[in-house]
C-alpha cells in the first residue's frame, strides 16, 4: 500500500508539473501574441490637423461640416456675449457643439484674463488594467490555485516518502526482533542439548565406575581362589 501511494503521488506530482509548464507557455504566447492592454502602452490621440482622406493629404468632407459647425457656434456664442438674445437653446446647442469640438488636452482660459486651467490627462493605463480587473484576478487565482496544488502534492509526495521510510525502519526493526528471538531459542536449544549431554557424560561415568568396581571385585575373588 505505502509502495502504490508513493507512486500514485509521484504520478500526480509529475502531472501537476507538466499542467502548469504547459500553462506557462499558454501565457507566455498568449502574452506575445495578443499582450492585454495593462501591458500594452496607450496608443497616441490622432491629430486633427494631420487628419486626411486616403493618402492624398486632403481634409475630409465631414472635416469641413464640423469646422463649419463650430465656426458657426462660436460666431453665435460671440454674439450672444455682445448683445441680448432671445433663445437660450441656441446658445446652449452653440455651446456644445464647441465644447464637443475642444480636444481634452487643450487647456481652456477664461475669458476675464485669469489662468489657463489645463485639464487633467486620462490614465488610459489605468482605465484599460480596471477593465481587465476580473480577467487579471481570474487568472491570478487560478495560477494560485496551481502553485497551491503543486505544493500540496508535493508535500503529500514528502510525506508519503516518509511513511514509506518509516515502515521499511519497522519491518527492519520487526525482522531484527525475529532474528534476535531465533537466536534466543536456538541458545535455549543448545543450553538444553549441552544438559542432557553432560547428564549422558555423568550417567556414563557413573555406568563406567560401577563396572570397574565390579572388575576389582571379580579380580579380587580370583586371586583369593588361587591362593
Amino acid at each position: 500500500m505505502p509502495a502504490d501511494s508513493e507512486r500514485w503521488a509521484r504520478r500526480q506530482y509529475g502531472w501537476g508539473i507538466a499542467f502548469a509548464v504547459a500553462l506557462a507557455v499558454l501565457l507566455l504566447w498568449w502574452l506575445l501574441v495578443q499582450p492585454p492592454a495593462w501591458l500594452t502602452p496607450a496608443a497616441a490621440p490622432a491629430s486633427d490637423s494631420g487628419a486626411s482622406s486616403g493618402t492624398t493629404g486632403l481634409p475630409r468632407p465631414e472635416d469641413a461640416v464640423n469646422a463649419a459647425a463650430v465656426a458657426n457656434a462660436e460666431a453665435t456664442l460671440a454674439a450672444a456675449a455682445q448683445n441680448p438674445v432671445d433663445s437660450m437653446e441656441d446658445v446652449m446647442d452653440a455651446a456644445q457643439t464647441v465644447v464637443a469640438a475642444t480636444p481634452a488636452s487643450t487647456p481652456v482660459r477664461p475669458t476675464d484674463g485669469g489662468v489657463a486651467v489645463q485639464p487633467e490627462p486620462r490614465n488610459d493605463w489605468l482605465d484599460r488594467t480596471v477593465a481587465e480587473l476580473p480577467a487579471l484576478t481570474a487568472l491570478v487565482t487560478f495560477v494560485g490555485l496551481v502553485f497551491t496544488s503543486l505544493m500540496k502534492w508535493r508535500t503529500d509526495l514528502h510525506e508519503t516518502g516518509r511513511q514509506r521510510r518509516r515502515l521499511e525502519l519497522e519491518q527492519h526493526e520487526l525482522a531484527l526482533d525475529r532474528q534476535q528471538m531465533e537466536l534466543e531459542h536456538l541458545r535455549t536449544a543448545f543450553d538444553l542439548e549441552r544438559q542432557k549431554l553432560d547428564y549422558e557424560l555423568a550417567r556414563k561415568k557413573l555406568e563406567l565406575r560401577a563396572l570397574e568396581e565390579q572388575a576389582a571385585r571379580v579380580n579380587r575373588q580370583i586371586g583369593a581362589a588361587d591362593s
